[in-house]
């Protein structure tokens, strides 16, 4: 994983900045105009107010007519109010929408980030600890960035406004607010440092906690989570976790709270001073009592907007630490992204041999190999069986098959040419597969099986897909037949786990593919449902190269030849008569199996 630079986390506000240009040009224009025409504004109630406190001073003992004098100040204070109303309105407006679109952009730039990198890093848990910061990033934390730089943008133009209004009082007001605010900006930033360190270290914590409320509040484990009495055992755990991770935020809670109060004192008494220095101007007689208003308000303005930088620039830092968890996670540079065309001319002939020359291959921060110096061959139109126990590596060969996983060292050929070679578009269109973790999509049947061909699915091919896979019989039973929605959560049909194998099954053989890998294809099927599959199997894969994976050994018997896998490594090959006479490990297994119908 491709590190960025962390130690000026602030240098990446000018990516996002441009992202916004790019993505709402018109809208990132209106915000700045608005966000100069506001910051002017304090500066204009300053002088309504030294002008209005003025002529009341002057009108005093005139009756009403002083009344009268005052109102054309009342007018325009009342003005600036509604011009701030106006402008905070449209502001508003286009900051929402701005927000929206940005962050449709990034979580799009992740979710493309995560199709691109290369599947085997999600059996990496540093890779998952970096999505899971990146996804919680946009969440809000982005969304808040523009709107804390529209308000540093405006607080600086409305501090250099009121400055002005502050030097016409005395040289010495502004120079003692700075000295009592700014030490808290550094203790800010120091504390948001420091959380942020602590939210990055404890991420796998905070799956952990994440993992365990899902499993107490979702559909799927409830039943099993109920028949052995889980909950209290899994709450326990969850309140342990949750508490520790709370105890150690509010140790840094509590010094950021006392930090804060002493910093606060501070301030108090720069203000304090201010306004002591302002009484001894007024007492001199060097400020009219219009002037002394005016800067007894500039001041307190002059402190606020400073506070609110210094806040919003501590807030630009910290939410800055977390947009590097982003930039960090789209800077990931996987072997899927630095090698391989997305697309390109070469169009792949039909029936290609695929050749292993030596392949091993581990895992993203394993010393294991999974698969050690593999070589084998498929040849086209081969009915192909893959057997071994638990862990022998049978799933991540065909992954390594359909160009989901790099080998680690060797080769993978289709045809003469290295697999990663060939333009991914297309080569993703060779390969339909029926895995054992199979998708259940919350969609119609229709679209469930037609997402095996999405965007190319022609007429009948869904209800042809179908027949082939034995899944008619409880489609046709359904209320709206192949329309009819499926998925309890979101209000359609439930259907078994053997009826959803079909419905998996289905959808792949409506690709038009010339290999066809079924991991597992029967393994929620009852015995008959399991005999009509393999009798069909001939039909589903004929003129195209299949690879089957089962553990019961008598399904292998209808492959052209057999690959037993142990240990990561290719233990012996041939027909199933072959291996039988063998006596090695094939027949081995075969009657342990056998011995169990007897």
């Amino acid at each position: 994983m491709k590190e960025i630079d962390r130690r000026n986390p602030l240098m990446l506000l000018p990516r996002l900045l441009w992202t916004v240009v790019q993505t709402h040009p018109w809208a990132a224009v209106g915000l700045g105009l608005l966000t100069l025409l506001s910051s002017l504004l304090p500066a204009v109630d300053l002088w309504i107010t030294q002008r209005a406190l003025d002529e009341l001073v002057d009108a005093m003992g005139q009756g009403r007519a002083g009344f009268f004098a005052m109102l054309p100040w009342m007018a325009g204070f009342t003005a600036s109010q509604f011009a701030r109303i106006a402008l905070d309105m449209a502001a508003a407006v286009l900051r929402t929408d701005v927000q929206e679109r940005v962050g449709i952009h990034l979580q799009a730039q992740v979710i493309d980030k995560v199709q691109r990198v290369e599947l085997s890093y999600f059996e990496d848990p540093d890779f998952y600890d970096t999505l899971k910061r990146a996804n919680e990033d946009m969440s809000g934390r982005l969304l808040n960035l523009l709107q804390v730089v529209l308000q540093v943008l405006g607080a600086v133009g409305s501090l250099g406004a009121i400055l002005a209004m502050l030097l016409t009082g005395h040289w010495a007001l502004a120079p003692i607010v700075v000295i009592g605010s700014v030490p808290g900006l550094w203790v800010m930033m120091r504390m948001n440092k420091k959380l942020h360190w602590v939210y990055r270290i404890r991420t796998p914590q905070y799956r952990h906690t994440s993992y365990l409320r899902e499993l107490m509040t979702e559909r799927d484990p409830a039943k099993e989570i109920r028949l052995f009495t889980l909950m209290d055992h899994l709450l326990d755990d969850w309140r342990q976790r949750t508490v520790e991770l709370a105890a150690e935020r509010r140790q840094l809670e509590i010094k950021q709270a006392w930090l804060g109060g002493l910093n606060a004192g501070i301030g108090t008494t720069a203000y304090s001073l201010c306004l002591g220095l302002i009484a001894w101007l007024v007492a001199g007689a060097a400020l009219t009592i219009g002037q002394y208003g005016m800067l007894t308000r500039a001041v307190q303005q002059f402190t606020w907007r400073l506070e609110q930088i210094m806040r919003s620039a501590s807030s630009l830092h910290e939410e800055s630490l977390y947009l590097g968890d982003l930039y960090e996670f789209l800077q990931l540079v996987a072997p899927e992204e630095e090698s391989g065309p997305e697309q390109g001319p070469a169009i792949i002939p039909a029936h290609l041999s695929l050749r292993f020359e030596g392949v091993s291959f581990r895992y993203p921060g394993s010393d294991q190999d999974v698969l050690s110096d593999l070589s084998l061959e498929i040849r086209p139109g081969e009915r192909l069986a893959l057997v071994g126990q638990n862990g022998a590596g049978k799933t991540t060969l065909v992954k390594l098959m359909m160009g989901l996983y790099r080998p680690t060292q060797g080769r993978i050929l289709l045809g003469d040419r290295p697999l990663h070679q060939w333009p991914r578009s297309q080569l993703r269109q060779l390969f339909a597969a029926v895995f054992q973790d199979f998708v259940r999509y919350q969609f119609s049947v229709r679209d469930n099986i037609a997402f095996g061909h999405w965007d190319q699915v022609q007429e009948g091919q869904v209800e042809r897909a179908g027949r082939l896979a034995g899944a008619d019989t409880f489609i046709d039973a359904l209320p709206a037949g192949y329309d009819t929605p499926l998925g309890k959560p979101l209000g359609g049909e439930d259907l078994s786990m053997g009826q959803w194998q079909k419905l998996s099954m289905a959808r792949a053989l409506v690709r038009p593919a010339q290999f066809i890998i079924l991991d597992e294809p029967t393994a929620a099927l009852d015995p008959k449902a399991e005999a009509e599959v393999y009798r069909r199997f001939a039909e589903m894969t004929i003129g195209k190269a299949s690879v089957l994976i089962s553990h019961r050994l008598g399904s292998a018997r209808i492959a052209d030849r057999i690959l037993v896998l142990g240990q990561g490594r290719l233990l012996e090959e041939g027909s199933h008569n072959e291996l039988m006479r063998q006596g090695g490990e094939y027949s081995r297994l075969f009657n342990l199996q056998a011995q169990w119908y007897d």
